[in-house]
C-alpha cells in the first residue's frame, strides 16, 4: 500500500516542502505542555473538525510514559481509525517530525525507505504532529477520520489558534 501511495504522489512535493513542514513544527513549540493543555488543544481540534461534518478520532499521547492524556472518538469511528492514528504517531516517533514530513522528505530527498516498508507500523500521511517543549518531544497529537489532508490541517489550525501563531504555507499535497 505505501509503495503504491508513494508512486501515486511522485511530483506532488516541490523541493523544499519538507523544510516548510519543519518550519511549521518550529512554530508549534510549547513553553509547557501538560494534561490541561492537552485537554484544551484536543477539544479545540474536535471543535474545528466539526466544520468538516465528518467524525474524527483525536488522540494525544504523553510520550514520557506513552499514556493517552486525551482521546475523542466520533460516533461513526472505529478501532480502524484509532489504528491509523497510532500508525501516524509511530511515524512521528520514528522521525521526530509530523507524519506528513516523512512523505515529503522521501519524495524530495529520499532516505526514509524503512518507513515505507509494509511492516513498519508507520503511516507517513498527514494527521500526526510532535509536541515539543524546547527541544524535547513531550507528546504527540494524532487525528484520523477526515479526508484530503484535513487530518493534518485540523491539527495545524488548532495549534495556530491555541498558540496564536501564523505559519508558512505548505505547497505540497495534503494527504
Amino acid at each position: 500500500m505505501l509503495h503504491k501511495l508513494r508512486s501515486e504522489l511522485e511530483g506532488q512535493y516541490p523541493p523544499g516542502c519538507a523544510k516548510v513542514l519543519e518550519e511549521i513544527e518550529k512554530s508549534f513549540v510549547f513553553e509547557m505542555f501538560n494534561s490541561q493543555v492537552a485537554l484544551s488543544v484536543g477539544n479545540l481540534i474536535v471543535q474545528i473538525s466539526q466544520e468538516y461534518k465528518e467524525d474524527v478520532i483525536v488522540r494525544i499521547t504523553r510520550e514520557s510514559d506513552e499514556l493517552t492524556v486525551f482521546q475523542y472518538v466520533g460516533n461513526s469511528k472505529s478501532q480502524r481509525n484509532i489504528d491509523f492514528a497510532l500508525a501516524k504517531r509511530n511515524t512521528v516517533l520514528k522521525t521526530g517530525h509530523c507524519s506528513l514530513w516523512a512523505m515529503a522528505q522521501e519524495l524530495t530527498n529520499g532516505g526514509l525507505e524503512d518507513i515505507f516498508q509494509e511492516n513498519s507500523n508507520c503511516l507517513p500521511v498527514g494527521g500526526a504532529f510532535p509536541i515539543y517543549v524546547g527541544k524535547q518531544l513531550v507528546a504527540t497529537i494524532a487525528v484520523s477520520g477526515l479526508r484530503d489532508g484535513k487530518d493534518h490541517k485540523v491539527i495545524e489550525d488548532a495549534l495556530c489558534s491555541y498558540l496564536n501563531k501564523e505559519i508558512p504555507v505548505f505547497k505540497g499535497k495534503l494527504i
